[in-house]
Formats: structure tokens, C-alpha cells, sequence
């Protein structure tokens, strides 16, 4: 499972092909607007001087993100208005207690959560992806 999280979700959703919106208040946009480029410049910088040095362990070292990439996701950005509903998706992984799960409720219109701990509120199926996992722990993928 760990494996699949750190493929999967710890990169830049962007540069992988992500085509949604991001939304966020008009004052993140603007400040990402001034971050995204500035840190890509500087991990691009970082990957230069370890290429140049030649300590990276990988060949060649890559930045994380591109100063192209910044600007592609900075048009993934959608400001919305305070006090404005917005239907958004949020991945969040953890357990609720019953309280937990009435004060979401009341944030959120629906609810809906994986089937790796039992309640009300699954709706995705995770049974193949941990079947899987735990084959390939075990040693017995086929």
C-alpha cells in the first residue's frame, strides 16, 4: 500500500496528465503565481549543480517540477469566491469516530469513503488493490 500511495499520489498531478481544476481563494492563486515558478527555477538550478557535481544517485538528476510545469498548473487554478458552495472531491485517508463523521457531514454534502475500514459511508472498493499488496508482500503475485 505504501508503494501505491507514493507512485501514485506523491508527484506533480499536472505534469502526470492531470486535467482538472484546482480550486482555491483568488489571494493562493495569485501567491502560487509567485511560488510555482520561483521554486521550479530553483530545483532546476538544484538538479544543474548536481549534475555538474555529479553527487546525485540518480543519472541524471531531475528537477521535481519544471518552470513549464509551474505555468501549466497555475492554469489548473479556479478561484472561488468566499461563502460560495463549490462541489469539490477531496481524498482524505482516516477513521472516523460517529462525531468525527456528524461534523464532516456538516461541512460536506455527501461523504464518501473506501472500503478499508467498514462504514455506512463506502463507496469505492479497495479489496483488489489491498489483495494484490499483500500478495506481492507475501510473495505469491502471479
Amino acid at each position: 500500500m505504501r508503494t501505491w500511495i507514493i507512485r501514485d499520489t506523491c508527484r506533480p498531478l499536472v505534469r502526470d496528465g492531470f486535467e482538472g481544476s484546482v480550486y482555491c481563494s483568488s489571494a493562493t492563486k495569485d501567491f502560487c503565481g509567485i511560488l510555482l515558478p520561483d521554486s521550479a527555477h530553483l530545483q532546476e538550478q538544484d538538479a544543474e549543480y548536481a549534475n555538474r557535481r555529479k553527487f546525485s544517485k540518480h543519472k541524471p538528476a531531475l528537477p521535481l517540477y519544471t518552470g513549464a510545469d509551474a505555468a501549466r498548473a497555475l492554469t489548473h487554478l479556479s478561484p472561488v469566491p468566499f461563502e460560495r458552495e463549490q462541489t469539490i472531491c477531496i481524498a482524505v485517508h482516516a477513521l472516523f469516530s460517529a462525531e468525527t463523521h456528524q461534523s464532516l457531514l456538516s461541512l460536506a454534502s455527501r461523504i464518501i469513503s473506501t472500503n478499508a475500514v467498514p462504514h455506512e459511508t463506502n463507496g469505492i472498493d479497495l479489496s483488489s488493490l489491498l489483495i494484490d499488496q499483500a500478495s506481492a508482500l507475501l510473495g505469491h503475485q502471479e
